[in-house]
């Protein structure tokens, strides 16, 4: 098993690009959209960054951490993104192995914390790894928070987020 940074890979863009477009956005966006969402993070910076598994060069799935994700409250940053694995790999460990690796980065990046939007059938798998809840946005949706420092007592917490920006999942 192999975690790379899409940097590292970049020949990984265009598959990412298609599973994460298959799975959740081919309903609302464009594959170019989700392409030019993934090869962002191949530009360099701290964010967003995307990581590929894989093993003996095959691809066996992704997740990002961008900037933000909810346009109104931009303070709440940075956000775990498309975790994707591919079916015939789900339940061997990939999945929080790659959770993993994002939530290393986004700290060796000099985050405190990282932030997600889950619905309630995939709460139970963040949960167990250490993530919170800390509101319900919009239906089955809700924010939660993973923390360097899970004895912090985040001010976070106690406020709702309105609004989700369309853009990511």
């Amino acid at each position: 098993m192999t975690i790379a940074d899409l940097r590292e890979c970049p020949w990984f863009a265009h598959t990412a690009a298609h599973r994460l477009w298959k799975e959740w956005w081919r309903d609302e966006r464009t594959f170019a959209h989700v392409r030019a969402k993934v090869e962002a993070s191949v530009a360099g910076g701290p964010f967003p960054f995307t990581l590929i598994a894989q093993e003996q060069g095959t691809f066996i799935g992704t997740v990002s951490v961008v900037e933000s994700n909810m346009e109104p409250r931009r303070d709440l940053s940075p956000w775990l993104s498309g975790l994707w694995v591919d079916e015939s790999y789900r339940g061997r460990g990939w999945g929080s192995a790659l959770l993993k690796a994002a939530i290393g980065k986004a700290r060796a990046n000099g985050r405190p914390d990282i932030y997600l939007t889950s619905k309630a059938d995939r709460r139970r798998f963040y949960g167990t790894r250490g993530w919170r809840s800390i509101c319900e946005v919009a239906g089955d949706i809700e924010v939660m928070r993973y923390s360097f420092d899970p004895s912090d007592n985040h001010p976070h917490d106690t406020e709702c987020v309105a609004l989700l920006d369309p853009d990511f999942r």
